[in-house]
C-alpha cells in the first residue's frame, strides 16, 4: 500500500475551499523528508493511483512545487481551474522559474507562496502569485500585522498552522480568507492501492491525450521515457490496420502525422494492452472488438467517433486492472458524453453502447428498438460489426 494524507482548508464563513495534499510513509501523524523532489513525484503518482476528483471532492486541490518539478511543469496534468501551485519557500526566483511560473499562470493555475517572509528574494514571485500562505506560528504578530497591511489588498492571505481559537481570531481580524491547521482539522491520511510505474505512466498518458487541447511536450516527455512505449508507436504507424510509407525520425514526427484523433485514439489503445497484461487475452480482444464496433456505428447515431471509441475499449477496464470503472474512469478527464457512457447514466452514446452490447448478446428485440431509436438500421449494425471484427483480427497494436 501507499499513502497520501490531505489537510482542509477552511474560509472564513468555515466552508471547506481545498485540500493540501501531503506525504506519508503510513498512517504516522507527520513525515520527514529529505528528498522532496523524490517525494513529490511520489506524491504525484498517488495521486493519480487514488483519482484526482475523489481526492478534491470537487474542491480545490493545493500541490507543493520544487524547483524541478514547478520548471519542469510535472504537474500540468492536474486541471488547472481546480489546482493550486505552492511554490516551497526553499525555491530562488531565477530566470527559469520565473519563467515557468509565468507559463503556468497563463495556463490557468493559481500560485501560491508557502512560509511567506517579506525579503529580496520572495519579491520577484509576487508577480505570479495570487495566494499567500504565512506561517502563524513562524510569524511574530507584529509582523503579521505589516504582512496583512502591505499584501492584504491584492493577494488573498491563508494562515496555516493555526492551532487556537485565538490565533484563528487574530488572523481574521488582520483579513485573512483562508485558515488552516490543527485547530480546524488534522491531515487526513488515504490508503492507496499500489498500481505498477508503468500502469501509472500510461494511465498519466491516456489523461494527457484525452484533454481538450493535447499538451504534446507533454505526451512526448512520457513516451520518451518509456523503450516500450516508443516500439508501439512505430508498430502502430507501420500496422497493416494503419501504414505510412515514409521514414519517421523523431516522436513529434509520429504524432504530426497521426494528428489529433488518431494520437487519441493509439494511446487509447497502448494503454489498455498495457492494463490489460497478465489477464485472458479474450479480454483485450472483446474491448478492441467494442472500441471498433462503437466507432464505426458512431456517425449512423450521430455520435462522435472517438468518443464512441473510448466507451467501448474501457468498458471492461476493470477486468483488466482490478479497479472499479467509475473510480478508474475519475482518474482521467474524459469527453463527457463518454463519461456518461461509461457510467451508464442517460445520454445519446450511452444508448448507443447498449445497442452495442445487445448486439453482442444476441439480444436482437432489444438491438431493434435501440436502433429504431438511434435512427440506424439492422443491416448498417451488421456490416458495422463484421467490419470491425476484420479490423480486430488484422491490427497489430
Amino acid at each position: 500500500m501507499r499513502y497520501i494524507a490531505r489537510q482542509a482548508i477552511l474560509d472564513t464563513e468555515s466552508n471547506c475551499y481545498g485540500y493540501e495534499l501531503l506525504y506519508r510513509n503510513g498512517y504516522e501523524a507527520s513525515a520527514h523528508i529529505v528528498d522532496w523532489d523524490r517525494v513529490l513525484k511520489e506524491t504525484i503518482d498517488n495521486v493519480f493511483l487514488l483519482g484526482v476528483e475523489s481526492l478534491r471532492r470537487s474542491r480545490k486541490l493545493f500541490v507543493n512545487c520544487t524547483r524541478d518539478v514547478l520548471v519542469n511543469q510535472s504537474l500540468t496534468l492536474f486541471p488547472p481551474q481546480s489546482t493550486v501551485l505552492e511554490i516551497l519557500e526553499t525555491i530562488e526566483p531565477d530566470a527559469d522559474v520565473l519563467r515557468a511560473c509565468g507559463q503556468l499562470k497563463a495556463q490557468g493555475y493559481t500560485l501560491a507562496l508557502d512560509d511567506f517572509v517579506d525579503n529580496d528574494l520572495t519579491r520577484p514571485l509576487l508577480d505570479y502569485a495570487a495566494i499567500i500562505k504565512i506561517d502563524v506560528q513562524a510569524t511574530s504578530p507584529a509582523c503579521q500585522i505589516d504582512l496583512a497591511r502591505s499584501l492584504g489588498g491584492n493577494f488573498r492571505l491563508l494562515a496555516e498552522r493555526v492551532e487556537t481559537r485565538a490565533e484563528y481570531d487574530a488572523s481574521k481580524e488582520l483579513g485573512f480568507t483562508l485558515f488552516q491547521g490543527y485547530f480546524f482539522y488534522r491531515p487526513e491520511v488515504v490508503e492507496v492501492r499500489d498500481v505498477s510505474a508503468l500502469n501509472v505512466r500510461y494511465t498519466q498518458l491516456l489523461d494527457v491525450v484525452n484533454r481538450p487541447e493535447i499538451d504534446l511536450r507533454r505526451a512526448e516527455e512520457i513516451v520518451k521515457c518509456d523503450p516500450a512505449l516508443c516500439y508501439r508507436l512505430l508498430r502502430y504507424l507501420n500496422s497493416a490496420a494503419f501504414g505510412f510509407r515514409c521514414s519517421i525520425n523523431s516522436i513529434r514526427h509520429a504524432f504530426a502525422l497521426l494528428g489529433d484523433r488518431e494520437l487519441r485514439k493509439w494511446v487509447s489503445l497502448a494503454a489498455v494492452s498495457v492494463l490489460s497484461k497478465g489477464k485472458a487475452e479474450e479480454l483485450l480482444t472483446s474491448a478492441l472488438l467494442r472500441a471498433r464496433f462503437l466507432e464505426l456505428l458512431a456517425p449512423k447515431a450521430k455520435c462522435k467517433p472517438y468518443n464512441a471509441f473510448l466507451v467501448g475499449l474501457l468498458s471492461l477496464v476493470d477486468g483488466m486492472v482490478g479497479m472499479p470503472l467509475a473510480k478508474f474512469v475519475d482518474q482521467l478527464l474524459l469527453p463527457a458524453d463518454t463519461r456518461c457512457a461509461l457510467l451508464g447514466r442517460p445520454c445519446r452514446l450511452e444508448k448507443l453502447a447498449a445497442l452495442a452490447f445487445a448486439y453482442e448478446k444476441a439480444d436482437w428485440s432489444r438491438c431493434q428498438a435501440l436502433a429504431s431509436e438511434l435512427g440506424t438500421s439492422e443491416s448498417a449494425i451488421t456490416e458495422c460489426y463484421w467490419n470491425a471484427v476484420n479490423w480486430t483480427q488484422m491490427l497489430s497494436v
